[in-house]
């Protein structure tokens, strides 16, 4: 259940009165930390239906989020006309919910493919890579237009070609390939390198690496 903080009335007003104390409806908006609007606003039709109108609100967009939602929210209530909109907000104090998905655990060893798809999400993807000795990445360096590579050698080394410099990278060090520049990788070494690498966002599709 979320826990909601005491709301707070920085005005000193009632909320929902004009100045002759006339009652009006309440907008309800549910936004992120930067207070940019998440969902439909909610329209109460008054001041008694705080705080359980703006707890169901909340979690209504909860469930039509399937529990996924970034932390901290911010609930804003109003009232409906600008000239008396003494504002409140308080702030989700729950922890972020757990996914329901398992795990995706992955075993970097389990291909001995060139090239191998670990794992894809809609912001990462994970891959590993092996270079035979004399074999390369391509014939000649290409780039992944939207997105950042990071390359980790964990055997062997591995002759890196990124934006027209060259560098040795051993076993035990990683290299960051921004976005749209041109590299490739060689092996010049007597033995198989093996690489871990993460794309961000992802740079192929899940059934089509090449």
């Amino acid at each position: 259940m979320l826990a909601l903080a005491k709301l707070k009335n920085p005005s000193g007003t009632r909320l929902g009165y004009d100045s002759q104390g006339a009652m009006q409806k309440l907008i309800v908006e549910i936004c992120d930390a930067s207070h940019e609007p998440l969902c439909e606003p909610v329209f109460l039709e008054s001041p008694r239906d705080l705080p359980m109108g703006v707890k169901q609100a909340v979690e209504d967009f909860i469930d039509a989020n399937d529990g996924e939602f970034a932390t901290p929210l911010v609930v804003t209530a109003r009232a409906e006309h600008q000239r008396v909109t003494p504002c409140v907000s308080f702030l989700n104090e729950a922890k972020t919910p757990t996914s329901k998905q398992p795990m995706n655990i992955a075993n970097i060893r389990e291909s001995s493919e060139d090239f191998h798809l670990l794992e894809t999400t809609g912001r990462t993807q994970t891959a590993t890579m092996t270079l035979k000795p004399g074999e390369a990445t391509a014939e000649k360096p290409e780039a992944h237009p939207h997105s950042d590579q990071t390359v980790v050698v964990l055997d062997g080394e591995l002759v890196a070609e990124v934006g027209g410099e060259r560098e040795v990278i051993r076993s035990g060090q990683s290299l960051i390939i921004p976005a749209g520049v041109k590299h490739r990788f060689r092996n010049d070494a007597r033995n198989a390198a093996f690489a871990f690498t993460v794309y961000a966002p992802p740079a192929y599709q899940t059934d089509d690496p090449t």
